[in-house]
């Protein structure tokens, strides 16, 4: 694989997959360790929801000081190790530290595919070198959510970390052999630098309306299932997967994203992801036409991240990485705000108001588009 864009799309797969990986199959997971409950075993997925906002604020302006091909392959090195940890641990304590340790991997490790993937593409051709690597979350998406259950079913759970670990390591291995072109050395950057830059601001709040707008429906689509239809948990896996799909599929339409144009662009897709959160929320009593409308949910939510990570990676070329960082925190804070602020909508009105409030704050993010862009201040 001497392919950059395919080795970032894969090391974003593989990622994804590790995140997903420990709440579908928590309770197999727990039933290896005496006396210990699913619920423990969760403890896993916040060890490494720390671990990676942490590390993205701390260790992602590394990739623009050393570079983000030398971070990247270091980080995937540390993923190999906290996934061969996780599949061997002997008691719940080392799942934990090993998942937070696949955590800080992670947070330093996804600043760096996006900048990667920003400095790869052909000019003019942005938007589509990082919609195929953004497709690796689709692939996350299937590994983690569709196909974890069935692998450890057969193989047991210790297995499929481990064929996670063997697959991260063989990534680091084509990651030192693989040519990225003119990487930027040698900038020192923190957080603090890259909130001086114009426009930041914005984009970081765009970004987060849109991740607490998907989080917040996406949590509670299981629990609505049960309650609503009595449906297990496969029923959740098979929306999952139609969004997969389509997160998937949005691939052939970003080419179409650079003729339109950045603004143009995002402001028919956000209104568009709008429209399809308000349709989940008059459809939420027909499960056929949930799992329908989340293919296109996919589509257009894909289309909206990488809109929103161009927009970013395009801020300031020489602070990528600490700003993909700033991106990163930001994503992993608002997938703990939703779980917590959607839960009393949740209580109130059901997934209906759940989605409805997601269309709302993807309305707040058409409206911030539309504002004239910020200015630098002159002297």
């Amino acid at each position: 694989m001497q392919n950059p864009v395919l080795l970032l799309t894969c090391s974003i797969g593989v990622i994804g997959a590790n995140s997903l990986l420990l709440s579908p199959i928590a309770t197999s997971v727990a039933d290896s360790f005496a006396g210990a409950a699913a619920a423990d075993v969760l403890i896993g997925v916040s060890a490494y929801g720390l671990g990676t906002a942490s590390s993205a604020l701390a260790l992602a302006p590394l990739s623009d000081r050393l570079g983000a091909d030398r971070v990247v392959a270091a980080a995937l090195m540390l993923l190999s190790l906290s996934l061969g940890l996780t599949a061997v641990a002997p008691a719940l304590v080392v799942l934990w530290v090993a998942q937070a340790m696949a955590g800080v991997a992670a947070g330093a490790a996804l600043p760096g595919i996006y900048t990667l993937a920003a400095t790869v593409s052909p000019p003019g051709r942005e938007l589509q070198t990082m919609g195929r690597v953004l497709t690796g979350w689709t692939l996350s998406l299937v590994a983690g959510v569709t196909l974890s259950a069935i692998l450890t079913d057969l193989l047991g759970w210790r297995a499929v970390f481990g064929m996670l670990a063997t697959l991260s390591l063989c990534l680091t291995v084509t990651a030192h052999r693989t040519e990225f072109g003119n990487i930027q050395r040698g900038r020192a950057t923190s957080p603090l630098t890259a909130l001086h830059v114009t426009g930041l601001g914005r984009a970081l709040l765009s970004a987060f309306l849109t991740m607490l707008a998907f989080y917040g429906t996406y949590t509670f689509v299981g629990v609505h299932l049960n309650d609503a239809f009595g449906q297990t948990a496969s029923a959740a896996g098979l929306v999952a997967l139609a969004y997969g799909a389509g997160f998937g599929c949005a691939a052939w339409v970003d080419p179409l994203l650079e003729r339109i144009g950045q603004k143009p662009a995002s402001l028919r897709v956000f209104a568009a992801l709008a429209a399809v959160y308000t349709a989940l929320s008059w459809v939420s009593g027909v499960y056929a036409v949930i799992v329908g409308v989340a293919f296109i949910w996919g589509i257009f939510n894909h289309l909206g991240l990488n809109l929103i990570v161009t927009r970013l990676s395009a801020l300031d070329p020489e602070q990528r990485g600490a700003i993909m960082g700033l991106y990163s925190c930001v994503t992993y804070v608002a997938v703990t705000l939703a779980a917590i602020g959607f839960a009393p909508v949740y209580s109130a009105g059901g997934w209906a108001a759940c989605t409805a409030a997601s269309a709302f704050l993807v309305i707040l993010m058409v409206v911030e588009v539309a504002l004239p862009k910020a200015r630098r201040l002159q002297a």
